[in-house]
């Protein structure tokens, strides 16, 4: 495959352009997570697909260094406006992140303020986890009450199976 002629024009098709200070919107497609749509934009150049952001910033600013993320200074996943991007590490990501406190929940995908689950599923999380942790203790009493009750049965079936492979068992 080789890359779209007019890709550039392709590009702003696409884009909300407005005034150089506000966010320059992504209006096609976004790219998608285990959560279904996650806002940034999707573009496809004619020979690999990536976000819309780092295709912009590529127009105006040159080449992204291997390893290195875009961020975005407005926290607008759509915006593609290149005075709203700045190049940065996976480190400076994530502390940007925790820093203007973006975290959002793993589960229902609200925002809250501390990492991982928010209140209601952390909650949700342990009783599930705990019920299950019951369910699995009551099937080991009942597995361990059967093997009690069936310890001659299980002897002979072991013996038998053994038998036929010349092992000898220590019962």
């Amino acid at each position: 495959m080789k890359k779209i002629k007019n890709w550039k024009e392709k590009f702003w098709k696409y884009v909300d352009k407005k005034t150089d200070d506000e966010c320059w919107n992504w209006k096609a497609g976004k790219m998608s997570n285990q959560y279904g749509q996650n806002g940034y934009g999707d573009f496809y150049d004619g020979i690999k697909t990536e976000g819309a952001h780092r295709t912009s910033f590529k127009i105006h600013k040159g080449e992204i260094p291997k390893g290195k993320y875009i961020m975005h200074i407005c926290d607008n996943r759509s915006c593609v406006n290149p005075k709203h991007l700045k190049i940065g590490t996976q480190s400076d990501n994530m502390w940007d992140w925790a820093n203007k406190k973006r975290i959002y929940c793993k589960k229902c995908g609200q925002k809250h303020y501390s990492k991982g689950f928010c209140t209601k599923c952390y909650y949700q999380e342990f009783k599930d986890k705990f019920k299950k942790y019951r369910e699995l203790q009551e099937v080991k009493k009942r597995q361990k009450e059967w093997e009690i009750k069936n310890k001659e049965k299980i002897k002979k079936y072991n013996h038998e199976y053994w038998k036929k492979y010349k092992v000898k068992t220590v019962f």
